[in-house]
């Protein structure tokens, strides 16, 4: 038994769920299959947990566990257990308190926020691609500094194993189970985990939009960037006026995702009561999250979203309206913020050549720091693009302090034979339009000098 006092030692160093002698057991039964009425939390999971534990060394479905030398039928015929981690099993009450689940989804929790439906399709087979946020090329998850509040537990082959045993009630796993386990856990060089994570999870998408939890000065800024989603959900399917589009903003439930990292260097917090990691909601892989640090790289696999079916007590869905494209358009334009302007060498036009002057726009998707997406007009009324000023570049800036920005950079070469001081305040205005449609941005007014030819 060293090898087994050994694992027990090592895992409850490294984030083992508390468990309790009397922990409940779920027994191992038949997976409710997807689409099937009423599938059960405690169906799914023992599927997930039942496939994780698969892969792990000296272990094999059905999970069995065996009483000692002294109890000779015990030991000869063994309990089939439940492959789910007891922790896991009394903190969601699956035995006391079977809770039914809607058909389990295939989605991250991103693509979940980031569907606009058009009924009421979140949990339809049916998932178009064009009817979602592209908050990949919009690089959400790196504009969002803290993840969910929720209850997270981090499962490994070693963990499993030591809470089973605690919880099992006189009967353990072979020797040889654990040692497999042991050697796996503390020696190899990547590192399979199982991590799940329930309780409400809202929409950072629809926060950000309505400016909930912003820090001071960042609303707009977060404004500016969902509405340049929404802006281009537009373009890519249209504003029809009797279409009924909504939003998902809230969900209870449980999420469920894989790991493999190159290194068994898992940091968290100590009572697993740390925020879900934004990287691992919105992306596959990666090199680093906001509360879990790994070395090298990890890959996210066998990622599964449980939506919990209504209660008598509580809708465990919300839904909200998606914004109408005049609120979008004109929001945008209130929010978005421009930092100072740029002359470079002084505000004085040259006289035969071009001048050009540079600024920062917060909150810009990555997608839209691009000159191809903007024209340049004289000013937010003007129907054609301007002929004193041009675009010259647009250059997305993730370094120093304070929020990420699109440095635009214009130049500028009056029409004119003014001399003194000139003002301007010229437009980007999008270069795609939603039929007539086209979204403004309010450049910052440049104020230039212009000196009499002697």
């Amino acid at each position: 038994m060293r090898i087994y006092s050994i694992l027990a030692a090592a895992a409850a160093t490294i984030l083992a769920p508390t468990t309790s002698a009397h922990a409940e057991i779920v027994p191992p039964f038949e997976y409710n299959a997807r689409g099937i009425e009423n599938p059960t939390l405690a169906g799914e999971l023992e599927q997930l947990f039942s496939q994780f534990l698969g892969d792990c060394p000296g272990l094999s479905a059905p999970l069995q566990m065996y009483g000692s030398r002294r109890d000779a039928e015990r030991r000869r015929n063994g309990r089939p257990v439940s492959a789910i981690d007891p922790g896991v099993i009394n903190e969601l009450s699956l035995v006391r308190a079977p809770r039914e689940i809607r058909p389990a989804l295939d989605q991250t929790v991103a693509n979940l926020f980031a569907f606009v439906s058009d009924s009421e399709g979140y949990f339809s087979t049916a998932w178009p691609s064009s009817r979602f946020l592209d908050v990949d090329r919009g690089n959400l998850e790196r504009r969002l500094a803290a993840g969910f509040s929720s209850r997270n537990y981090e499962t490994s082959c070693g963990r499993y194993l030591h809470a089973a045993g605690e919880a099992g009630g006189g009967f353990s796993f072979p020797l040889v189970s654990l040692r497999a386990a042991l050697e796996a856990e503390f020696e190899g060089n990547s590192r399979n985990l199982l991590y799940l994570s329930h309780g409400t999870f809202p929409s950072p998408i629809w926060d950000m939009w309505q400016g909930i939890g912003a820090a001071p000065g960042q609303a707009g800024i977060n404004q500016t960037f969902v509405g340049l989603l929404f802006w281009d959900w537009y373009v890519r399917n249209g504003a029809d006026p009797d279409e009924n589009r909504q939003m998902l903003s809230r969900f209870d439930g449980v999420v469920v995702y894989r790991v493999t990292s190159t290194r068994s260097t898992t940091t968290g917090s100590g009572d697993l009561r740390g925020r879900l990691s934004i990287p691992f909601i919105f992306r596959a892989s990666g090199s680093g999250a906001a509360d879990f640090s790994l070395d090298t790289t990890f890959d996210v696999n066998d990622f599964n979203v449980f939506v919990f079916r209504d209660s008598l007590s509580q809708r465990s869905v919300e839904v909200v309206d998606f914004p109408s494209l005049t609120e979008v358009v004109d929001r945008v334009r209130s929010a978005v913020r421009t930092g100072e302007v740029d002359y470079g060498n002084g505000s004085m036009l040259p006289r035969y050549d071009t001048k050009y002057v540079s600024f920062d726009l917060y909150g810009i998707p990555d997608r839209f720091c691009d000159a191809s997406e903007w024209q340049v007009r004289d000013d937010a009324e003007a129907a054609l693009e301007s002929t004193e000023f041009s675009i010259q570049s647009f250059e997305q800036n993730w370094e120093g302090p304070g929020a990420p920005f699109c440095r635009v950079t214009v130049g500028f070469r009056s029409n004119g034979s003014e001399t003194g001081r000139l003002e301007r305040q010229p437009a980007l205005v999008s270069a795609r339009s939603v039929g007539e449609r086209r979204l403004v941005i309010d450049m910052p007014t440049f104020e230039f000098v212009r000196v009499a030819p002697s």
